[in-house]
């Protein structure tokens, strides 16, 4: 999930930063040990057997992500329909 839309999400909450961080480390974690179980499955079970449980792996992420996606619809709506605060205040001279 893009920062963005965990920002979203969190807007008003206070928690948007532990948010993002939350999601960002569980990236980091399937990015660090994808290579390490895929190569101890290969090594195990042979590369197709690796390739098609790795791919299970992605499979189930969309599976769960577009299981959800409903849940996450009015989340995102509401929040997108509030306009943004400008970059920079505007003060009178």
């Amino acid at each position: 999930m893009p920062a963005c839309k965990v920002a979203r999400i969190l807007n008003g909450t206070g928690r948007v930063n532990v948010g993002q961080g939350a999601v960002m480390t569980v990236q980091g974690i399937g990015g660090s040990l994808s290579p390490a179980i895929g190569g101890w499955i290969a090594q195990k079970l042979g590369y197709p057997a690796a390739s098609m449980i790795l791919g299970s792996f992605a499979l189930g992420s969309i599976l769960i992500w577009l299981s959800f996606a409903q849940l996450l619809k009015p989340a995102l709506s509401a929040s997108s329909s509030q306009p943004e605060a400008p970059a920079v205040p505007v003060t009178a001279a």
